[in-house]
């Protein structure tokens, strides 16, 4: 068994972090998959430590504002659904280049009444966001989180797995940082991102 509460070791509360994530989460019963291999420019070699991976399906939004639709296309089509960002977007209502969603509204009425499938809501800063995104993947549910888009515009994007990512330079410095690989709607592929480009609410939709 694989011990997720590494993941905050970079913490100053380290310890009371993994204590709280093995009694309140069973954090020791998560399955944890390690990749790595080194950085052609500089030689490092890259360690990638799996905490939560799930299916996720790519899928670019049509039309500048309408991430959310996207965003829920890609979920209910990776937990086996057929609905679009279309029928989406006609529920919602207002033009998808033009008129922004509000994202209560979208997850909690339009997604779930097309889906079948409910929606919670929860901001949240730092490393605590963790605490519900890893299990909810676990879980077979999906995430979504809101990043910063275009001009500073709050965007949203589907989390595909969760890692942490060890980078040991050829000198011996050892640097650690928690990621997302996400799906983005405005590009319509995936990408990775630190935890610290989380700055919106963070939605999960349960299986």
């Amino acid at each position: 068994m694989v011990d997720v509460g590494r993941i905050y070791r970079m913490c100053s509360d380290a310890e009371n972090r993994i204590k709280e994530l093995k009694q309140d989460f069973g954090a020791e019963s998560f399955n944890l998959k390690n990749f790595y291999g080194r950085r052609f420019f500089d030689g490092a070699k890259v360690t990638k430590e799996f905490a939560a991976y799930v299916n996720v399906i790519t899928v670019k939004q049509i039309g500048d504002n309408n991430c959310l639709p996207a965003s829920g296309e890609s979920i209910n089509k990776s937990l086996g659904g057929s609905v679009d960002q279309n029928q989406l977007r006609a529920l919602a209502g207002g033009d998808p280049n033009t008129t922004p969603l509000n994202e209560v509204e979208f997850w909690t009425r339009h997604y779930s009444k097309l889906s079948g499938h409910s929606a919670e809501g929860k901001g949240g800063m730092g490393f605590s966001k963790l605490y519900d995104i890893v299990p909810t993947l676990n879980r077979g549910g999906r995430v979504t989180v809101g990043v910063a888009g275009s001009d500073n515009i709050g965007h949203s994007v589907v989390v595909k797995s969760v890692y942490l990512q060890t980078v040991q330079k050829v000198n011996g410095t050892v640097s650690r940082t928690v990621m997302y690989r996400i799906m983005d709607p405005g590009t319509g592929t995936f990408r990775s991102i630190p935890i610290s480009e989380v700055i919106g609410n963070i939605w999960y939709i349960k299986p």
